[in-house]
Parts: structure tokens; C-alpha cells; sequence
């Protein structure tokens, strides 16, 4: 069989991560089911790895370092 080398849609990909954490935004169950197998694929090793590393206590020192950033220019 020759070999077919199929890549995600990154663009697509990230943009449907993105849209996840927008809290305006719908339909995300609709949009998930109407991407390429790829695109599902790698959209769920992205979110596996990004809560692993969220729930991680090596991040612990990052998110407190975040939790005191001035993020939206108010303090």
C-alpha cells in the first residue's frame, strides 16, 4: 500500500479549542461531528493532554504566576 500521509486541519483544530473556552460559543458537539476524523482525533489528544497538564502539580507555580497577572487592565 503506498503511504498517504493525512495531517490535521491545525487551523480548524485550534480554533474549535479555542471556541471551547469561549464561554459566547455554541454548538460544539455539532461543530466536533462535522470535522474530518484527523481533526477529531487530534482535537482530543490536544484536550487529553491540555487537562493532564492543567491538573498536573507541576503547573501549580504557572497558574499562580497567571492568577496575578493583570490580564484585562484593571488592577
Amino acid at each position: 500500500l503506498p503511504f498517504c500521509a493525512v495531517l490535521p486541519d491545525f487551523g480548524q483544530v485550534y480554533n474549535f479549542i479555542g471556541s471551547v473556552l469561549d464561554p459566547n460559543s455554541r454548538d460544539h458537539l455539532k461543530r466536533l461531528k462535522n470535522m474530518d476524523r484527523i481533526d477529531i482525533e487530534t482535537v482530543s489528544l490536544l484536550m487529553r493532554n491540555l487537562s493532564f497538564n492543567l491538573a498536573s502539580p507541576d503547573f501549580e507555580d504557572h497558574r499562580r504566576l497567571l492568577s496575578g497577572c493583570d490580564i484585562e487592565g484593571e488592577k
